[in-house]
């Protein structure tokens, strides 16, 4: 079930460097990429804790203790996300990419390449909104 989000005004990552941030520790991938494009802009995030747990970091920005960076349709299939207000980073854009692997050893099968049509279906119906 979709839900509608409460959209805030768009934000540059510059500013977002100065926020208490609440992220994933390191090496998470997501946390690598937000680090990645800190250091495109030479810039520093404020990290002020580390959470492994998305309902972990979620509560803890509810309660007020920080921000997160999070991809935009985690909250659009959350069950309560009236306590948030989501704000587009721009400037730049943070996109990552998706890559599905399988053993090298063995050749692509029926159900691998079924795998991929249900990556691929859940992806395109996840960002449509985006786009």
């Amino acid at each position: 079930k979709r839900v509608k989000l409460h959209l805030g005004q768009a934000i540059s990552l510059q500013d977002v460097a100065a926020l208490p941030l609440i992220l994933p520790s390191r090496p998470n991938a997501f946390r690598l990429l937000i680090e990645n494009e800190f250091a495109g802009i030479r810039q520093q995030s404020k990290v002020v804790m580390e959470v492994d747990g998305l309902n972990a970091i979620l509560n803890l920005v509810k309660e007020g203790l920080g921000h997160a960076v999070l991809p935009r349709y985690t909250l659009s299939n959350f069950d309560n996300p009236d306590p948030f207000t989501v704000r587009a980073i721009h400037s730049p854009r943070i996109m990552s990419q998706l890559t599905l692997v399988w053993s090298a050893r063995r050749p692509t099968t029926g159900t691998h390449k079924k795998a991929l049509e249900i990556v691929r279906s859940v992806v395109d119906e996840a960002i449509k909104p985006y786009r």
